[in-house]
């Protein structure tokens, strides 16, 4: 018998259709600060500035901002069509409350097509709460006479700051001047006055005086 070649004609088949998408490039997200102040006296402290960078900002179909506690729950939502250079959060949810804590923001792209992209989650802090402070003295009379009893006025301080303190400051007055300072960097301790003034003049006895001090956190609160 003779051998025959014989080939396999394949007709046509329905192959299953596909649609082509552009890649839709990075999008990522960075903070200005670790922290910041809703409450703090200088303005450039108090909001938290969110840059963008995206490689492609065409074609987008939408996009979505979140700031979120440290729950997981989103606080924050901001929706739109065009990416901006920046967002800016001065510390209110949705609901305009403002609360300590420690926040993540996330930002994700829609290009459309079933294309979405999502940048690394980034987080900080926001600090609206004032310092905490107390301070005591003792003896409620004392008598800086050089006699080794109670010559010294101790002065016992008790500070806290989730965002941290930066400066201190001790002022002691007279019939409403400022005879004696002290001041200090970061959290203030014990320490005393010996009733002398700026001069290193003994104030006269039986003269009324009061003290005050102060600190202050680094977002200036």
């Amino acid at each position: 018998n003779d051998d025959f070649l014989q080939t396999e004609i394949i007709a046509d088949e329905d192959l299953p259709s596909t649609q082509y998408a552009l890649p839709a490039g990075k999008v990522a997200i960075s903070v200005s600060t670790p922290g910041f102040s809703p409450n703090s006296p200088d303005f450039k402290k108090q909001k938290q500035i969110i840059n963008v960078s995206a490689s492609n900002k065409s074609n987008i179909s939408n996009y979505k901002f979140e700031i979120l506690d440290e729950y997981g729950n989103t606080v924050k939502t901001v929706i739109g069509k065009k990416i901006p250079k920046e967002f800016e959060w001065d510390g209110k949810s949705d609901s305009g409350k403002i609360e300590d804590g420690k926040y993540t923001a996330k930002l994700s792209v829609d290009y459309g097509n079933g294309n979405f992209v999502n940048s690394e989650e980034i987080s900080f802090n926001c600090f609206s709460s004032k310092p905490k402070l107390s301070v005591d003295s003792e003896p409620d009379d004392f008598s800086p006479d050089g006699d080794g009893i109670n010559d010294k006025l101790k002065i016992k301080v008790a500070s806290e700051s989730d965002a941290g303190i930066e400066e201190w400051k001790f002022e002691v007055k007279s019939q409403g001047k400022t005879i004696y300072t002290l001041e200090g960097k970061g959290n203030p301790k014990d320490f005393e006055w010996d009733g002398k003034d700026k001069n290193g003049i003994p104030v006269n006895s039986g003269t009324d005086i009061s003290y005050s001090l102060s600190v202050t956190d680094k977002y200036g609160q």
